[in-house]
């Protein structure tokens, strides 16, 4: 809002800075902060066939949780987006802000660039190519804003650096024991399991807080058919008015208008963070989801079915018992709507291994660790407390995906072979058996009586989550071959690839979906 000594008629032109300019502050307890998303704003106008500057044509928005983006046109998940042109200059114009960022941080803290060291991350499931066109990135940005000395830019897969958080715990050691750390995000879920303080098998799968939150394989967005928004989008938008927040309240309005569902919900999970909601105390949407104990149902799901394919993977890996798990990324929050008690999350994850593993656990049991006020964070402070003799791990040669089910029937597939009934029938037999192995577990850890999930969302999710399973493995599978026909493009034999990620969750995506929306 502009100062009350200044003409009203300048309201616009505050608006105008607060949408194309630097924030004058960023950071904790500011409207402004980091870690941000990866969004980019531009000119609904913007021609990308003349030459384009970062700052004059694309702006970090970060106000694009708090405000509506007026003119301009957001692109939000940038890590994710599809390959091309335009893509790729909103990338690069995203990192090219981030380091001009760093340099004036720097400089007006008296730093000097020639000794400042830039750590940039990148999820396992990423692809070997991708990754190479960041690193390319990067380094040409890195040059032209820092330069100083070869070495000081260093990549670090952001599944591993969390475990050297976690271990300055005194209680947490991969000597002796098998840790496992388990990286959410938005679109994937990163996991490296340590032996001997050692990272020694790395898996990545596009099973994360958007399977929860998204429109499973909805191409455009379906956010009328999801239970999240049915249920709480009015809900939200009177509490919004009914409080005089018009920013927000417009903002809702907008994103709702787009219907996509992983949009509105991240809008949602952000509102807490406003200076106007943190004063009136009255609108935390993860506080919310911690009491609905119908859609709770959904989370105990998501966080069943992500350990039981764990325990599935490590025990065919001949892999012992875990003796602790550690979470990390944003998408890890969702562990807070399940219980606001660690000892009750290790318990029901304790339950799960000793039931794959047909193996019970001796005193020293089980424990798991999660930092509830930073999750994000956890991946930073863990690359700045690796050993500084350590050498980068080989992601691709610890990486192992079991594509199927776990056994020897398929042990190996490419997309093409996702078309023969008989692997079809083997995915479904699996996603049945783990549907069968949920409510098996919930008959020795009550769901309603340790996590507070009502005895009515377990009857429906009874009745939901075997319906359709053949239908919404088949929309992963054709979602995913669009993906690699554009990812292995003009080969005629691109199907002939190697499937790089676990088929079990395919199923689980619309299942999760389908659940939510019969709750609401």
């Amino acid at each position: 809002m502009a100062p009350a000594q200044y003409n009203p008629a300048l309201f616009e032109l505050f608006l105008l800075y607060d949408l194309e300019f630097v924030p004058p502050t960023i950071g904790p307890g500011r409207p402004d902060n980091f870690p941000t998303r990866t969004a980019i704003a531009e000119p609904m106008n913007l021609s990308f066939n003349q030459q384009t500057q970062a700052l004059a044509d694309f702006n970090i928005p970060f106000y694009v949780e708090r405000q509506p983006a007026g003119s301009n046109r957001i692109t939000t998940n940038l890590k994710w987006a599809k390959t091309s042109d335009q893509t790729e200059r909103r990338v690069e114009a995203f990192l090219e802000e981030l380091l001009m960022l760093i340099k004036n941080k720097v400089l007006t803290e008296g730093g000097n660039l020639a000794q400042t060291t830039v750590y940039w991350f990148f999820p396992a499931s990423m692809t070997p190519g991708r990754v190479s066109q960041l690193r390319a990135d990067w380094q040409l940005l890195y040059d032209r804003y820092i330069g100083g000395s070869a070495g000081r830019l260093r990549e670090v897969s952001e599944s591993v650096a969390p475990f050297y958080y976690y271990k300055q715990n005194p209680t947490l050691s991969a000597s002796a024991r098998p840790v496992i750390n388990v990286d959410i995000g938005g679109g994937t879920s990163d996991v490296v399991v340590y032996e001997r303080n050692e990272p020694k098998l790395l898996t990545s799968f596009r099973f994360a807080g958007n399977a929860i939150y998204g429109d499973a394989f909805s191409e455009y967005g379906a956010a009328s058919h999801n239970g999240f928004v049915r249920k709480y989008a009015d809900r939200i938008q009177t509490l919004l008015d009914s409080q005089s927040l018009g920013n927000l309240s417009d903002n809702n309005r907008r994103i709702l208008d787009t219907n996509r569902s992983e949009d509105i919900m991240a809008f949602w999970f952000s509102i807490e963070k406003s200076n106007d909601v943190k004063a009136k105390s009255m609108l935390s949407f993860n506080g919310i989801l911690a009491k609905d104990e119908d859609l709770k149902v959904v989370f105990v799901l998501f966080y069943s079915a992500l350990l039981y394919h764990i325990a599935r993977l490590m025990k065919h890996r001949n892999i012992s018992l875990p003796g602790a798990i550690t979470f990390s990324g944003t998408g890890s929050k969702l562990l807070t709507i399940i219980s606001s008690d660690d000892q009750m999350l290790g318990k029901l994850a304790r339950a799960i291994f000793e039931k794959v593993y047909e193996q019970m656990y001796d005193t020293s049991g089980l424990t798991l660790f999660y930092e509830r006020k930073g999750p994000k964070e956890v991946t930073c402070k863990g690359a700045l407390m690796q050993p500084a003799n350590s050498r980068p791990v080989d992601t691709e040669a610890i990486n192992y995906v079991y594509p199927a089910t776990f056994n020897d029937e398929f042990p190996a597939l490419t997309y093409a072979d996702l078309r023969k009934p008989e692997v079809i029938d083997s995915l479904l037999k699996e996603t049945n058996a783990f549907i069968d192995f949920f409510f098996a577990i919930n008959q020795q850890f009550s769901f309603v009586r340790n996590l507070n999930v009502s005895a009515r969302s377990l009857v429906i999710a009874q009745q939901e989550l075997r319906t359709h399973l053949d239908t919404s493995l088949m929309d992963g599978i054709q979602r995913k071959e669009g993906d690699v026909a554009a990812e292995y493009s003009g080969m005629t034999d691109a199907l002939g690839a190697p499937i790089e990620e676990t088929l079990f969750f395919y199923p689980l995506i619309g299942a999760i979906n389908k659940l939510a929306n019969a709750l609401a």
